[in-house]
């Protein structure tokens, strides 16, 4: 864990040079949005069920992924700063920040021994909700943390994701995310979730 100086203005700020648009450029568009809306009919992604409802992020019972969706009731909008670059951000894996929770240790296929440095540790959004408080006494406005859907057996950083739209139990539930979120937003800090999605696991595992 670390906290991120202000954020490098050459990586939020850098422009490129400005192009007219081409017909091949409009057809190269068109062909990118075929193949997005082809491969969202041929993907698999978890539809909502009774036994997943507590760490599925979608809402929709569908099992078409462009009909998914999220929502939140009764949430109070917390909108982005002016200018992210001036935050100081404290990033994190949640795996190997807290463990809050001991009884999700196990909760996907194991992977878990905090003897192995290559295994799990523990960490879960119970964990660092606890210790928001320590976290903006270093002054730092935001915290960044690790991917939050289901990863294989012993990926502890969370880069090696199954589905993403199921949040890996060994993290905790949605009703946990959103109570960490809103327990930063009453501190006045900001919640970063890193997105990964340019690549996943190479092992699954199918019942």
């Amino acid at each position: 864990s670390s906290c991120i100086g202000k954020v490098s203005k050459s990586l939020l700020s850098r422009k490129g040079n400005s192009r007219p648009f081409s017909f091949s450029g409009k057809m190269q568009l068109l062909g990118v949005g075929l193949g997005i809306f082809t491969a969202a009919q041929l993907a698999n992604a978890a539809p909502r069920t009774e036994e997943n409802a507590a760490w599925n992020v979608n809402f929709e019972e569908s099992h078409f992924p462009l009909d998914y969706h999220g929502k939140w009731e009764g949430h109070t909008y917390f909108p982005s700063p002016e200018d992210w670059r001036s935050l100081t951000i404290y990033q994190l894996l949640t795996d190997r920040f807290a463990d809050g929770d001991p009884m999700n240790n196990e909760a996907y296929r194991g992977g878990f021994d905090v003897r192995d440095m290559t295994f799990r540790h523990g960490g879960d959004f119970v964990g660092i909700t606890q210790r928001l408080p320590y976290i903006k006494g270093l002054g730092c406005q935001a915290i960044w943390i690790s991917p939050i859907f289901q990863n294989g057996e012993n990926m502890y950083h969370q880069y090696a994701q199954h589905d993403f739209t199921l949040i890996d139990r060994r993290l905790g539930t949605l009703d946990e995310l959103r109570a960490l979120t809103t327990a930063a937003h009453k501190l006045g800090m900001y919640v970063i979730v890193d997105v990964v999605m340019n690549h996943m696991d190479n092992e699954f595992f199918f019942e």
